[in-house]
């Protein structure tokens, strides 16, 4: 009964879906494969509607019921993209730029991001100032990354502020300020971001930008090292081998330092096999 209620309500979003064609209420929250039934959804992406074609699109390309298949996965994008799909534009911009379905090319990653940008689309905007600053289909261009990166970041997109703190930090693009170095890692942090977080801690711990405080960058390393960032679990370890805002603890810098080796962390690893911990176990 459930599966048939279920199919019943497919059939129905797929309807309005159809009816909807390409305006802007098709870019809403993604319809459920489990919901519309793979069926219901290629009957849809078959008729042309760009919500269903990226959503097919995500069905191939992460294997939701089926079988990965990234030749199918672009294609459908593609079919969405041209359309105007600002997420299906995003999305074949990424295959593109990963080489998954299509021949790798950064100039049509950057192709594609730029028209879901220019709708607004804050991931596209990330990416696109991403490809600006590492010179990726382009030639580098520090202002075009600190431009993309800030429309991103202005939405809330923690990637991006994490990067518009970095351009900041070093200067490039943009007037070197420590302060909004500091203001944009902050709202990237806070949302959880691993890199803002080891970035904040490392503002904190050389006053950078904002109050020297150890017990401020421990904070941010510690969260940061728990989700295993292991550059974060080296300045953790180092923390406690020095005594740095915390009290010295030699057990919980082998331990923060040995889970930084584990992931390939050479600087750790060294100072595990040079450094005398004493007895610590």
């Amino acid at each position: 009964m459930k599966r048939h209620m279920q199919r019943i309500v497919g059939a129905i979003v797929v309807a309005v879906a159809l009816m909807l064609g390409a305006s802007s209420a098709l870019a809403a929250e993604s319809i459920p494969v489990e919901m519309l039934g793979f069926e219901e959804l290629r009957q849809a992406a078959e008729q042309g509607c760009p919500y269903s074609q990226n959503e097919l699109g995500l069905t191939y390309e992460f294997g939701r019921g089926i079988e990965v298949d990234y030749e199918q996965a672009a294609y459908w994008y593609r079919l969405a993209a041209e359309q105007g799909h600002s997420i299906a534009q995003i999305n074949l911009g990424w295959m593109y730029q990963l080489g998954r379905g299509v021949a790798q090319s950064y100039e049509q990653a950057m192709y594609w991001h730029r028209l879901s940008a220019i709708q607004g689309n804050a991931r596209a905007q990330d990416s696109l100032g991403w490809l600006y600053e590492f010179g990726l289909g382009v030639e580098v261009n520090y202002e075009q990354a600190v431009y993309w990166y800030r429309l991103s970041a202005a939405q809330g997109y923690h990637t991006a502020q994490n990067s518009l703190g970095w351009m900041y930090r070093l200067g490039n693009g943009v007037a070197r300020n420590f302060e909004q170095a500091v203001y944009w890692y902050t709202h990237s942090a806070a949302q959880g971001n691993v890199f803002a977080q080891l970035n904040l801690g490392m503002m904190y711990q050389q006053g950078d930008g904002t109050i020297q405080s150890y017990k401020q960058a421990i904070y941010w390393y510690r969260l940061s090292a728990a989700q295993g960032y292991y550059r974060a679990q080296r300045n953790l370890a180092i923390m406690y081998q020095r005594g740095l805002g915390i009290v010295q603890n030699y057990t919980r810098a082998v331990h923060w330092f040995t889970q930084a080796a584990e992931q390939g962390c050479e600087d750790s690893q060294a100072i595990l096999e040079s450094y005398d911990f004493g007895d610590v176990g």
